[in-house]
């Protein structure tokens, strides 16, 4: 039986680990390729953090995460991009996607460029900064996101208005400044994360869905913030942004048929049709309209997607379902973290927690928060007596990366959500566990 106080001890005695004056490592040094700096990573550690303590309420919890937003995201808007470089795709408002001390031989193979230990190769961390300062800024008050803060979030918004839209369509793409850079600049940054049919790589600019879900939160979310600040007018144009975007991404990213928006449109903006998890990255943002989430929620928990062990990041209805690759079937736990805060918002609690129960079940079992498995059901699986169960594996990535930041912050906000959903109380024991 799922204990959620034991799952929530062994995701804090994990993140403890990870501590650092700038936050967090996205991973730890001995098995880990992340034991650094990541934009992206901290964000969505601060957010399930932020969410977790809205649910715990526990007093000594919400000054450890205090702490830790004040470190992460001071670090992160120290580091804010002040000049447009392309070498390392660099531009004023920016955030970086990672720091690194020194270039390790995997870095130095893969060529990616840094200048002074940076690299602003991500597109969505800037995006993912407005909504974790006004998630602290709604927490823990308005002063939680003192002066700089609240600079270094408006020059955000300002990156987003002046650089976040490629080609001036209304939706949000990026073109990659240097070809020694990351192809894909999301949390799938895996070369092949996207593919298309009768071409391996769809052309660039890229309109992720992932990307419209996080600029329409962090729009909403700024509006809030400066509704709170009696900056009316600012708040009115940030509102009338996301709007706008809400009604773009309806026309064009939903497949006939198939109650759920498409990964990703190519330059052409046609639709890179695969059903992925970052549908719920769309529903945890709240950038579908209210008439179409109970379908969507549906599809969701639809076998090709929900595992046994979690959802799959793509269907494996998909002619593209690849589960040992990074980013094409397998299960990421931060990924259902999302898609269960989601489906929460909506007050879908029995979808929530079988979301919850499965990720966490499959992390007891491998023994490690680490960043991704895979789960192969039935006719997936090649071996005759697995036919009726489900073989939950690890691949090498995986085996590297045996603990990662994200989910543990995940995991620490699932079985927050799921005390919330049994009627338990969680008892932090920040000293015990040290």
């Amino acid at each position: 039986m799922l204990d959620p106080q034991r799952s929530w001890d062994f995701a804090f005695r994990h993140l403890e680990t990870l501590r650092r004056p700038w936050g967090f490592d996205a991973s730890e040094a001995e098995t880990g390729d992340y034991a650094a700096l990541f934009g992206r990573d901290s964000l969505w550690m601060l957010i399930f953090l932020l969410d977790a303590a809205d649910l715990v309420r526990d007093s000594r919890f919400s000054d450890w995460v205090l702490e830790a937003c004040k470190d992460a995201l001071g670090a992160l808007a120290a580091h804010q991009g002040r000049r447009t470089l392309d070498l390392i795709e660099e531009q004023p408002g920016k955030i970086p996607h990672e720091r690194r001390e020194q270039l390790d031989a995997r870095l130095r193979g893969m060529n990616i460029r840094f200048e002074g230990g940076f690299s602003y190769s991500g597109f969505d961390q800037t995006f993912l900064f407005v909504v974790a300062c006004c998630a602290a800024a709604k927490q823990f008050g308005q002063a939680a996101v003192d002066g700089r803060l609240a600079q270094a979030m408006h020059d955000a918004l300002a990156w987003i208005d002046a650089v976040a839209d490629d080609d001036g369509d209304g939706l949000l793409e990026y073109r990659r400044r240097n070809p020694a850079n990351l192809l894909n600049q999301t949390w799938r940054d895996s070369f092949d994360s996207l593919v298309s049919t009768g071409e391996d790589i769809p052309p660039h600019p890229v309109a992720w869905l992932s990307v419209q879900a996080y600029a329409f939160r962090a729009w909403q979310e700024a509006a809030a913030f400066y509704d709170r600040l009696g900056e009316q007018v600012i708040a009115a144009d940030l509102r009338t942004k996301a709007a706008g975007l809400a009604g773009r991404v309806a026309q064009r990213f939903w497949i006939a048929g198939e109650d759920c928006p498409v990964i990703a449109l190519d330059a052409l903006k046609c639709a890179i049709a695969m059903i992925s998890s970052d549908a719920g990255h769309a529903l945890w943002s709240g950038i579908v309209g209210q008439d179409r989430v109970p379908a969507l929620v549906r599809r969701l928990m639809r076998p090709d997607l929900l595992s046994a062990y979690g959802v799959r990041t793509l269907s494996t209805a998909s002619p593209f379902f690849a589960p040992f690759s990074y980013h094409r079937g397998n299960i990421w736990p931060f990924d259902n973290a999302i898609l269960v805060r989601g489906l929460l918002y909506y007050d879908y609690r029995k979808e929530a927690r079988r979301v919850i129960e499965r990720v966490i079940t499959a992390i007891e079992r491998i023994g490690s928060p680490c960043e991704l498995y895979v789960a192969l059901d039935g006719g997936l699986s090649v071996v005759p007596s697995l036919k009726d169960q489900t073989l939950l594996l690890r691949p090498r990535k995986a085996q590297e990366n045996e603990i990662q930041g994200w989910t543990a912050a995940g995991l620490l906000y699932m079985a927050a959500a799921l005390a919330r959903l049994d009627g338990k109380t969680l008892t932090f024991r920040a000293d015990e566990l040290a």
